[in-house]
């Protein structure tokens, strides 16, 4: 991992206040002339750099972030942007410092204390991120969308980040997400090859215009306040070359867990207006994805099509080509370093079964299309599993990969299971 701000990135960044170009104000961690820790300067503001990650915010913590970095304490201002202190503070500290490899489950332990550390670690095989990632692998087949660098918005901790990054076209891609500790987990075991920014989606982005061929934002535009901002902001990003996807937006006409400010689905065709929309339930999208099926994006679904939808997704852009039948994408690289998926415990009682086991009775509502595919139980022989990967024949582990019992999980993601 280079956790380092890249140069490319620099020249695109801009102040989200006065929309000034950044330059690097001091230096305080640096490797090969690439800024790891420092401070970057506009006309108006100072922004804290913490492992290569621009922060552009104001706020309590990037101030004290600032002060730290002035006084060359590039540790004490990662410690105070991830949020850590007291307790928490010296846990984490330990876990650095532990002889095992810090994993992305143990680093979310100590950063998160909340429900959401669940979602993050079963992230991967929730049905939401199936939808969301079949649709931009989907999308991502067109060479003109994927031509220039590549906005993950609201990414969190990089999950479909991780899936952007591995689409065999692609170039650069950034990870945009307000929280920081996300950001830090992100780019340490998520997706290593993303560059990171910590911003703001409800102000204006602090990117150039046009700097980016596709923008992309799963399951965060409903909590967005300024949704009009947001919008024009995506347009100014992608102008007329670019397209524009939305995932698991909820729909205002149906109920949904931690509901947000959702739209109907008029309201989100309206937000794009000047630029050729679909809209598309994500029930269809969770179809491709278990079945391998194609997505035709050249019908325009009505709202009334919709009104029962709890999900919606939206593509919007000037480039015709985007909105087609599209075959159903080739499976992503990786499978044969499966690993076990994490809501499956090895149970041995005269034979080696994987059972299912969902963290909550809260957790299996909120997801319970993951029935569909997530068989309960799966019977092994023995051996078959060695320190969380499966062994086994081709055929067999991309049929357990298709149920999604098999993960492709980044390094060091999970501890080890006994």
């Amino acid at each position: 991992m280079s956790s380092t701000l890249d140069p490319q990135l620099l020249e695109i960044l801009r102040c989200p206040f006065c929309g000034g170009r950044l330059t690097i104000d001091c230096i305080v961690e640096d490797t090969e002339r690439q800024l790891r820790a420092g401070v970057l300067s506009c006309h108006c503001c100072v922004f804290p750099v913490v492992d290569g990650i621009p922060h552009m915010r104001i706020g309590n913590s990037a101030h004290v972030a600032l002060q730290l970095l002035g006084k060359g304490d590039a540790e004490a201002a990662r410690l105070t942007l991830l949020g850590l202190k007291g307790a928490r503070l010296d846990e984490f500290q330990a876990l650095l410092t532990r002889d095992a490899p810090l994993t992305f489950e143990r680093a979310l332990q100590a950063l998160c204390t909340d429900a959401e550390g669940t979602y993050l670690l079963h992230r991967f095989s929730d049905p939401t991120f199936l939808a969301s990632e079949v649709l931009v692998r989907t999308v991502g087949t067109d060479p003109r969308v994927t031509s220039g660098r590549v906005l993950d918005l609201c990414g969190g901790a990089g999950h479909l980040t991780r899936a952007l990054c591995q689409l065999p076209t692609l170039g650069e891609v950034v990870l945009a997400d307000i929280t920081f500790w996300k950001l830090w987990l992100a780019k340490r075991f998520v997706a290593p090859d993303c560059r990171p920014v910590c911003c703001d989606a409800n102000g204006p982005l602090p990117f150039a215009r046009e700097s980016f061929s596709w923008v992309v934002c799963s399951d965060a535009f409903h909590y967005i306040w300024h949704k009009r901002l947001l919008a024009d902001e995506m347009v100014r990003l992608v102008g007329v070359h670019g397209a524009i996807t939305l995932a698991h937006l909820h729909n205002a006409l149906c109920e949904n867990p931690s509901a947000g400010n959702p739209l109907p689905p008029s309201g989100y065709r309206e937000l794009f207006g000047g630029m050729p929309t679909r809209l598309l339930g994500e029930s269809r999208l969770l179809d491709a994805a278990i079945d391998c099926a194609p997505i035709d994006l050249s019908r325009s679904i009505p709202d009334e099509e919709l009104a029962a939808e709890p999900a919606l997704a939206v593509i919007a852009s000037q480039l015709p080509e985007v909105f087609r039948e599209h075959s159903a994408p080739e499976p992503l690289p990786g499978w044969r370093e499966l690993q076990v998926n994490p809501l499956y415990s090895v149970r041995e009682n005269g034979r080696t079964v994987l059972e299912r086991r969902f963290p909550s009775a809260e957790y299996a509502a909120e997801f319970s299309e993951c029935y569909r595919y997530l068989p309960v139980e799966v019977e092994l022989y023995e051996g078959q599993v060695v320190a969380g990967q499966m062994i086994g024949s081709e055929g067999e582990l991309l049929r357990l990969a298709r149920q999604h019992v098999l993960l492709d999980l980044p390094a060091h993601y999970l501890e080890p299971r006994r």
